[in-house]
């Protein structure tokens, strides 16, 4: 995968990942990190690994 991340501490995605840990029981969070998805390469061994698939 390739793409941007976005890191958030102080907003609505934020306030979302703490909710999600506290209702499964685990660690508060620090942040929450956003991965923007741009490419997909295979990740298959063989003559097509590292083919680009989309983006």
């Amino acid at each position: 995968f390739e793409g941007t991340v976005e890191f958030h501490h102080d907003d609505k995605i934020f306030e979302d990942a703490q909710a999600f840990a506290k209702a499964h029981h685990l660690p508060a969070a620090i942040s929450a990190v956003l991965i923007n998805v741009d490419r997909i390469y295979k990740l298959d061994a063989g003559p097509n690994a590292g083919d680009l698939i989309e983006g």
